[in-house]
């Protein structure tokens, strides 16, 4: 009489881990990758709120000059993806401009910009 075994062959296994490791060398950098692109909207919201700030500042002072002054314009996003600098070289103009930071350093679009007229901006196109 044959003994029949029960459980796995270690040929199996291999064949088992093999597949799981195509799939999750497959999955996380996609993963990964819609994480950034997600992550995107928290710039152009940011940058879109500052806009509303500095907006607000011109209403009240007729310059754009200081607006960043007093915490009106934040230094970076609210989970500190995006690093927030304000320019206003003249009282008539100014931009805004995230720079990915952290995690999101790799983003293929890179720094998104924003300007007095809304002109919207980004290191390639599409990414608005």
């Amino acid at each position: 009489m044959k003994s029949q075994s029960a459980g796995f062959s270690l040929i199996e296994l291999l064949i088992v881990i093999a597949i799981l490791g195509i799939i999750v060398g497959i999955a996380v950098p996609q993963y990964n990758q819609y994480r950034r692109r997600a992550n995107r909207a928290e710039a152009r919201t940011t940058l879109v709120e500052a806009a509303q700030a500095a907006e607000r500042f011109f209403v009240r002072n007729n310059t754009y000059v200081g607006a960043a002054a007093g915490g009106n314009i934040p230094a970076q996003s609210p989970h500190g993806l995006y690093a927030i600098a304000y320019n206003a070289p003249n009282a008539t103009t100014f931009t805004i401009t995230a720079t990915p930071q952290g995690g999101q350093a790799g983003d293929e679009c890179g720094a998104f910009t924003i300007n007095q007229v809304g002109v919207r901006g980004a290191a390639q196109a599409g990414c608005w």
